[in-house]
């Protein structure tokens, strides 16, 4: 794994690599929790949206990370309520919302160094990766009103390593890394979509 490289971006770009065959544990972090939709302040007319998503890795575009979550992020936007119909297509009387998660790299963390330690100890000592995500949503609304911009941080926790260590205090274990990667958009999303519901300019 060369430097910087971010061990769940992998999960997008090999299949069969660790994170599927069950030899990382990941762990998503409490600390951005699910905002459920029905404490959302819904607009009282609510018009029709085209929904752009992306997933990036460092800010450039990860096509398999995409094709692995538009959908959901679409169903989620379309469950909000905020939206009357959902558009992959330009509306005239629609607005604009582009959503991207994206997989960001810390400068205070070391993977790399992690990685070297797990090594050393020949996988007897459990270490901690962390991978940071940032999910944006940025809304334009009908008429081409100024766009609107939320952002929420987000974190996978990834044990490496046999025994010792522990997760941060209230991550909680995912079955795998897809629903790992999942559980962290829909958490992420629904708390940017949250934002953008209660901002007095979104109509």
């Amino acid at each position: 794994m060369g430097a910087g490289t971010s061990y769940v971006g992998i999960v997008f770009a090999l299949v069969g690599s660790l994170a599927f065959t069950g030899c990382a544990t990941h762990y998503v972090s409490g600390n951005t929790p699910e905002r459920p939709s029905s404490g959302f302040v819904k607009p009282a007319q609510p018009h029709p949206v085209q929904i752009a998503f992306e997933f990036r890795t460092r800010g450039v575009a990860n096509g398999r990370g995409t094709e692995l979550l538009r959908e959901s992020a679409i169903q989620q936007v379309h469950d909000s309520g905020l939206f009357s119909r959902i558009d992959l297509e330009p509306s005239p009387k629609g607005g604009l919302l582009a959503i991207s998660l994206d997989n960001v790299v810390d400068p205070d963390e070391s993977p790399v160094m992690k990685g070297v330690i797990t090594g050393a100890t020949l996988l007897l000592v459990k270490n901690f990766v962390t991978d940071h995500y940032v999910c944006t949503a940025r809304y334009v609304g009908p008429g081409g009103s100024p766009p609107l911009e939320h952002t929420v941080r987000h974190a996978l926790h990834s044990s490496v390593g046999a025994v010792g260590g522990s997760p941060p205090p209230g991550a909680v274990q995912a079955a795998n890394a897809r629903q790992a990667i999942e559980t962290i958009l829909k958490q992420a999303l629904s708390q940017v979509l949250d934002a953008l519901s209660r901002d007095p300019n979104f109509k």
